[in-house]
């Protein structure tokens, strides 16, 4: 909103240059903050009631907004709107864990639609009010859109992994019904839900023999033992230190770099925009530059479920470091705008594909969380990419953008884990008994297969001949029990 309604901000509290990147930096420093305390909310009580209240919170500060007359309270309510937006990321959590995991990357990526849609919206907002009415009632026509959406928190159903991780059953059991009435199902009354997680421990022992006639070179036995664990927390609130255990902190690593990444180029191509288009309709560059991220959505369908997410991200990333490059150097207005487009199409992509990851690997105990705090440093990104946009020529900024996203292309083929048909785990304490049953299963298979009992004839080739010797004569003394007998 801010690269539309910044000029005329400036004209009317006749404000400098050097305001420029605050004016518009302001929303990620609310966001950085937001998305902490959010995360930790929505883990505590609930995806659906973090929706609601911040959804209250965008409109309400949305409004007040527009009603500022001053340069501070501006900022202020600014913050605030950003602050309600860093908890957005509770209604993508709700909706990923209701889906199934069949269909789980398809519809989380439609899920994204809704935000190229809502860029698009705003645009055409802009293009329509702004030289009409003037920036304030901008404003209040985006500010109404919050409160419509919050009016749907009444037909919202908490999500059943998070009351079962709350130790809250029956509630979860209640939204299941609910779900299997709509679906025309019936729900197995007789199933019990409980948090659970298997521990697999493998002993392995190995005899081994001399090389003797007639014997197995090698004999090798294997027991399984298989061990199901109940949870007995009464709850598992998030805790920020979990994003931090010793199985997810190369994930947290890498992934804060991502989400750095992708905030870093996404907004910077977005705040770039105008420096391009002076000489013509701002309003038709960003209608433009946000069709151009529908085909980016579907994009990754290609991909995230045949070669993974992580390959999904190197791709996308190194697609739009090179356009970003390509935009720094390139003359024609045309060529900008084409490479423009494809560069935020396919960081936007790439914003979707983290999002889709990261609420794919952390448990449900901490997911909400985890997406917070990844959002929330990935909006120091985005404070300052603004300054770059705003105080850096074409040549200097979209060279870093192109940097940075290489980095992070580089970045996505160091994450440990890939999602793609992985069951979501419940808690920190499963995530950690599958990943060790991962890796002895991968050092299984790795390892060279053990012969079986009786299949040493058919493996190891038939011993030489014995050599012709000289007969020897027999030594015969007191200890040979059959020489005594004769």
């Amino acid at each position: 909103m801010m690269e539309f309604i910044l000029k005329d901000l400036k004209r009317d509290w006749k404000l400098g240059p050097d305001l420029d990147g605050l004016m518009a930096g302001i929303v990620f420093l609310g966001m950085f903050c937001g998305a902490f305390a959010w995360g930790l909310f929505s883990d505590r009580y609930g995806r659906a009631t973090t929706y609601l209240v911040t959804s209250l919170f965008i409109g309400i500060f949305g409004m007040l907004t527009a009603l500022s007359h001053q340069v501070w309270t501006f900022l202020v309510c600014r913050f605030f709107v950003g602050f309600g937006f860093g908890g957005s990321h509770a209604a993508f959590t709700l909706w990923q864990e209701f889906v199934p995991e069949k269909y789980r990357g398809r519809m989380l990526l439609l899920n994204q639609l809704f935000w190229t849609l809502g860029a698009l919206l705003e645009a055409l907002l802009a293009w329509w009010i702004l030289p009409r009415w003037g920036w304030r009632n901008l404003m209040i026509a985006s500010a109404v859109l919050p409160f419509i959406t919050a009016s749907f928190y009444i037909m919202l159903p908490e999500s059943p992994r998070y009351l079962v991780v709350q130790n809250r059953p029956h509630e979860a059991a209640q939204v299941l019904r609910d779900v299997a009435r709509a679906n025309g199902a019936t729900y197995p009354e007789e199933d019990r839900l409980i948090v659970r997680y298997s521990v697999q421990m493998t002993k392995t022992r190995t005899a081994r023999r001399l090389s003797m006639p007639n014997t197995s070179a090698m004999a090798a036995e294997q027991e399984s033992q298989q061990v199901t664990v109940e949870s007995q927390s009464d709850n598992h609130a998030g805790d920020i230190r979990e994003l931090f255990d010793w199985y997810l902190l190369r994930t947290t690593i890498m992934l804060v770099a991502i989400w750095c990444a992708d905030t870093f180029v996404y907004y910077g191509s977005a705040f770039i925009t105008p420096e391009f288009f002076k000489g013509s309709s701002l309003y038709t560059a960003a209608v433009i530059t946000a069709c151009a991220e529908v085909p980016g959505i579907f994009l990754p369908m290609l991909t995230l479920d045949t070669i993974g997410r992580k390959w999904t991200l190197l791709i996308l990333l190194g697609i739009a470091s090179m356009f970003m490059f390509i935009v720094a150097y390139i003359k024609d207005s045309t060529g900008i705008l084409i490479c423009l487009c494809i560069g935020r199409m396919c960081a936007s992509s790439s914003f979707t594909v983290t999002f889709i990851y990261t609420s794919e690997i952390y448990p449900t105990s901490i997911r909400s969380t985890a997406l917070g705090t990844l959002s929330a440093l990935s909006r120091l990104a985005g404070f300052a990419t603004t300054y770059v946009a705003m105080n850096s020529d074409r040549l200097l900024s979209s060279t870093l953008y192109a940097v940075v996203a290489l980095a992070a292309a580089v970045a996505s083929l160091l994450l440990k884990y890939d999602t793609k048909g992985r069951r979501m785990c419940d808690t920190v304490e499963e995530f950690r008994h599958r990943a060790d049953e991962e890796k002895n299963q991968k050092e299984r298979d790795e390892a060279p297969p053990l012969l079986r009992p009786g299949a040493v004839e058919e493996e190891l080739p038939p011993p030489p001949p014995p050599a012709e010797t000289a007969p020897v004569s027999r030594v015969i003394d007191d200890s040979d029990e059959d020489s005594k007998d004769k």
